[in-house]
């Protein structure tokens, strides 16, 4: 590893680490995302607490951590693909675990999933299918989501053949295991399955 890589690195944490949907949610009504609601700072509770304005933002904000690494590796860097997966792990790491708001973050799973498009449609759209029917069957996101996690690694790497894209899978579903908790549920706090909040 080269200190370029090093460095690029480093600037995709600190922009995953960066939330417009907190800047604007405590801009506008003067609460901290990590304080409100299920306290993560992603896209369902900056549109419960920041409103409409601070929910787009998030929502165009944790979109582009899992796009921009992929596209700039690939058009600007001309980095490697094991590089440009790495890239996209440091902003995803940075959006779960930002510095800027005391390691405070999201659940990741926006940007994770805009990646994992780019990465795999196929796999995307096959694990996605099966996220979505456990899911509707089992009217628990906590639940549906881990079962999505292990379906990850034979999935991709059947699709892919690719063992970097296995080794990043490898890394990542740890911490989007660690996150994916009741108690910061939103399908379950904001009543999107059952139509009643908490």
């Amino acid at each position: 590893m080269n200190y370029s890589t090093i460095l690029y690195s480093l600037l995709f944490y600190i922009y995953g680490a960066i939330s417009l949907g907190y800047i604007a949610t405590y801009l506008l009504t003067g609460k901290k995302l990590y304080e409100c609601g299920t306290r993560n700072v992603g896209i369902a509770n900056s549109f419960n607490t920041g409103g409409k304005v601070a929910g787009i933002l998030a929502v165009i904000n944790e979109a582009s951590k899992g796009i921009l690494p992929i596209v700039i590796s690939k058009y600007f860097l001309s980095a490697s693909y094991g590089e440009m997966l790495l890239f996209t792990y440091c902003s995803i790491v940075g959006t779960i675990f930002p510095v800027f708001t005391r390691f405070r973050g999201g659940k990741g799973r926006s940007s994770f999933s805009w990646a994992l498009f780019l990465i795999s449609s196929y796999g995307f759209i096959i694990s996605g299918g099966l996220w979505l029917i456990t899911l509707m069957l089992t009217k628990n996101a906590v639940i549906s989501y881990n079962l999505f996690l292990l379906s990850l690694i034979p999935i991709l790497y059947f699709v892919t053949g690719k063992k970097e894209v296995l080794i990043f899978i490898t890394f990542i579903i740890p911490i989007l295991y660690f996150t994916n908790k009741a108690e910061r549920d939103d399908f379950a706090y904001y009543g999107i399955l059952t139509g009643k909040e908490n």
